[in-house]
């Protein structure tokens, strides 16, 4: 990273510190004893092999004999939950199966933990960002680009403006207004009002939905434009398109990666669905190479939003807590998971069920937290340093 860029991108003390409670050594053990008292009364080959913990969980990790299957402890659920006097959920990444069980006391994560992480100091993708903590209290950073789209749905109260919020400054944190340009679209009256004057706004935010679908015509417009560079020097993308530029300035200016948020998509959808859906898979047939990335937020995860124009072209999902496992299902329907559910069970705030190409199936992650006196902090930092050109 250069000095130049460095003093641009915003300080880690604009964030704040959190508490991470854990978990009591005899709430531990009390919970131990349960679960394997019951593999024990249910003649189950298995015992607790490990301990892990987040801002929200107890995982315990559990060793299956050779001979047992899997589905029978997952059978048990009930029986575990009745015992301990509350819902568990059962974890099998990485070929592990955990038992997570909320903590009685539970703590926050904040975007401050993860933006320090050594999983977000080392990552160089296109457009990383924090998405939060497995259950085994592991930082989890991705690369919107390799979605290259997402989805993200939940009920009010479930943390996905939070997220939302959070994926947007970490971002801010890892790239310059040279490398990023966001398109935010809020819908509603005060969503994404702290980052208005941010030099990374490739327009001002817009806040109706006529203007978000003019601005989609014009976003459809540059993706065309960026693919006829493209063509003009015969590389297949905006890296390649990029090296040649760099290697010979006089060719043209480096394409930017562009972000498009809206929230919500159902105002959108209900306005102009036909225009939407169109808009969505024009732009979605191209955008990936021409360096330019979607994102559709929602607290109504219905069929009259996510249709599958929407659904199936937007393959990254993320779902928090929803009422019921039908919106559940339309927020992880079209990618081929074997189970859609799972959103509706979700039991805390900054809880979900997170699904990206490479993944075998979703994982079950924390989200972090930062509060608007944190994005204001960071957002006026960088427009006190950043001098346009």
């Amino acid at each position: 990273m250069t000095e130049t860029k460095k003093a641009i991108l915003p300080g880690i003390n604009l964030l704040r510190d959190y508490t991470s409670m854990t978990a009591t050594a005899d709430e531990k053990i009390k919970a131990a004893l349960t679960i394997e008292n019951v593999f024990k009364e249910q003649g189950i080959d298995a015992v607790i092999s490990g301990v892990k913990e987040n801002a929200l969980y107890i995982q315990f990790l559990i060793k299956v004999g050779e001979a047992q299957l899997v589905k029978e402890i997952r059978d048990l659920r009930q029986t575990i939950s009745s015992r301990l006097g509350y819902d568990i959920d059962f974890d099998e990444d990485r070929s592990i199966l955990g038992i997570n069980i909320l903590k009685n006391e539970t703590g926050i994560l904040g975007l401050k933990e993860l933006i320090r992480s050594e999983a977000f100091e080392s990552a160089h993708g296109k457009i990383n960002f924090a998405v939060g903590t497995n259950m085994q209290g592991e930082a989890v950073v991705t690369d919107l680009a390799d979605m290259p789209n997402l989805v993200v749905g939940g009920t009010t109260g479930s943390g996905k403006s939070v997220f939302l919020d959070c994926m947007i400054t970490s971002m801010l944190y890892k790239y310059s207004p040279e490398e990023l340009q966001l398109v935010l679209i809020g819908t509603r009256e005060g969503t994404f009002g702290d980052y208005r004057g941010l030099p990374h706004l490739l327009t001002p935010v817009i806040t109706t939905c006529d203007r978000g679908i003019d601005m989609f015509d014009d976003i459809i417009d540059e993706s065309f434009r960026r693919y006829e560079l493209l063509e003009k020097l015969k590389v297949r993308n905006a890296d390649e398109y990029n090296e040649r530029v760099k290697r010979d300035p006089s060719l043209g200016e480096p394409m930017k990666q562009v972000v498009v948020i809206i929230d919500d998509i159902a105002d959108m959808m209900r306005y102009s669905s036909d225009e939407m859906q169109k808009a969505t898979v024009n732009m979605t047939l191209r955008i990936r190479a021409a360096g330019m990335h979607l994102v559709y937020v929602t607290q109504y995860p219905d069929k009259n939003t996510l249709t599958p124009n929407i659904k199936y072209n937007l393959v990254g999902k993320a779902g928090f807590r929803v009422a019921t496992s039908v919106e559940s299902n339309m927020i992880f329907g079209g990618v081929g998971l074997s189970e859609t559910f799972g959103a509706e069970k979700l039991q805390a705030q900054g809880e979900m069920l997170f699904y990206r190409p490479g993944y075998w199936e979703k994982k079950h992650i924390i989200a972090p937290y930062i509060s608007p006196e944190e994005v204001k902090r960071v957002v006026e930092d960088i427009k006190s340093k950043y001098v346009f050109s």
